[in-house]
């Protein structure tokens, strides 16, 4: 009779656990098709496979492509791999906790057309993302790593009476005690700005050899600091 009675639990226990292991992805998509994003929504559709291990297609503003994703634990954090090819490409592991977020080994291109939904700017050209990783966790950015890598273009800005061609850039991300780092330079290793965020403010320096790139400096040294801010940001 007991034998029984743990053959009917382990049933009991075993449907419904294999009913959402065969959940198809359609029933998944839903949550993320409609959500905006830079004031346009992200569209997704003909959704294939289950919520554990699917893929969709996705539409953003003038983009498009697929994306696939596959449930992944990271020892007790869960996660998932995510793989969006197309227009825009990125690839790595993303995982959440009660109050934590991590990001890992996220690599990828980006077009830098990307800018103008973002800024009053705009840039040819791309922008590769090589092995980040970061933490946020109780409001706090640690665990920082990687780089990003402009690779040059024409710019504008100042609704394209400010122009100029910008050679390839290099941005790097350093962990800092209480937070991170972004640290911009061109192939000369000239320092061209500095983003620091430290436990809830962020902080931005530009030096002269930013405008000096541009053509739009009158003199002094690449060291200079030409503008500073900083701000809480939460």
């Amino acid at each position: 009779m007991i034998r029984t009675r743990w053959l009917v639990l382990a049933f009991v226990l075993a449907l419904p656990l294999a009913l959402v292991l065969r959940a198809p992805a359609s029933l998944l998509v839903p949550a993320f098709s409609g959500v905006p994003l830079a004031g346009a929504p992200l569209v997704c559709g003909g959704a294939h496979g289950t919520v554990w291990d699917g893929g969709c297609r996705w539409h953003w503003r003038d983009y498009q492509g697929d994306l696939s994703w596959q449930l992944d634990a990271h020892g007790l954090m869960p996660g998932v791999a995510v793989d969006l090819s197309g227009g825009v490409q990125l690839q790595g592991w993303l995982g959440a906790g009660p109050g934590t977020v991590v990001v890992q080994g996220l690599d990828g291109r980006l077009p830098a057309a990307l800018l103008e939904q973002m800024s009053p700017a705009s840039a040819e050209g791309s922008l590769n993302v090589s092995s980040v990783s970061l933490r946020w966790q109780t409001e706090r950015l640690s665990d920082v790593a990687g780089s990003l890598r402009y690779s040059g273009g024409a710019v504008s800005w100042n609704n394209g009476r400010g122009e100029a061609t910008v050679p390839p850039l290099d941005a790097v991300l350093e962990p800092l005690a209480d937070g991170a780092a972004l640290v911009v330079t061109d192939d000369n290793g000239n320092l061209l700005m500095r983003g620091e965020v430290i436990s809830n403010s962020g902080s931005l320096k530009v030096f002269r050899a930013w405008p000096q790139l541009l053509g739009v400096s009158r003199g002094g040294e690449p060291a200079d600091v030409v503008f500073q801010t900083s701000r809480p940001l939460w």
